[in-house]
């Protein structure tokens, strides 16, 4: 795929129910499709060989160890833990490893992520982003990491030129590869939550990668 190709694939996926990108990666055909799932979100929805089901979500599969995305969730917080007697860092963090659970859904809410598909990405984490900032002093750099996740872009954007004095076209600039990094981030950890080791992880980007075929179409499918 072009990258013009991608962009057309971005603005079909930004309709929600119009188009459908189609992919077959291992034998499997997946689908992707926005869909609405609330009254103020949408989601990239994914299907394998024509459909979806719910007990993929419950059940270590192949379909959801390949295709679905993964969050780690708490049953606690640092707050609950401090009014039950906890106050140390470190057995705080250990009752929270303790109630720590992997949560899978069926659709993926940042097109980004998707990128991570046909080669459009930046393999590095937010802090070394950061840390490849030019222009900027240490301290600025300690106000950045906390503050700039990756998850608002325009929220990065305006941290970046509060505590530095970088212009606005360097600050649009890395709060995109922050963005980027945290796709990265989030998508390397789903495969590693999952049993994959570090080794595989440039394989399995491969595959998914040469699946991409771009019709005459705006549909995305295989010849």
């Amino acid at each position: 795929m072009t990258s013009e190709d991608w962009k057309q694939v971005e603005k079909d996926l930004k309709i929600v129910g119009l188009y459908t990108v189609k992919l077959l990666i291992d034998g499997y055909e997946v689908s992707l499709q926005l869909r609405q799932i609330s009254q103020f979100r949408n989601a990239i929805m994914v299907y394998v060989n024509g459909v979806f089901r719910g007990k993929w979500l419950t059940e270590d599969c192949e379909e959801r160890r390949r295709f679905f995305p993964c969050k780690k969730r708490c049953l606690t917080n640092t707050n609950e833990l401090k009014k039950m007697g906890i106050r140390s860092k470190k057995e705080i963090q250990k009752y929270k490893e303790s109630a720590t659970y992997n949560q899978y859904s069926s659709g993926w809410t940042n097109f980004k992520a998707i990128g991570l598909w046909k080669g459009n990405y930046v393999k590095c984490t937010v802090i070394e982003v950061i840390e490849q900032m030019k222009g900027v002093s240490d301290e600025e750099r300690k106000q950045l990491a906390k503050k700039c996740k990756g998850i608002n872009y325009d929220k990065d954007v305006s941290n970046i030129m509060k505590f530095t004095s970088l212009s606005e076209d360097d600050a649009k600039e890395y709060a995109y590869l922050i963005s980027e990094a945290k796709v990265w981030q989030d998508f390397k950890n789903m495969l590693i939550l999952n049993g994959t080791n570090e080794n595989e992880i440039d394989d399995i980007l491969m595959k998914i990668q040469s699946a991409f075929v771009v019709e005459d179409s705006t549909k995305i499918s295989l010849s």
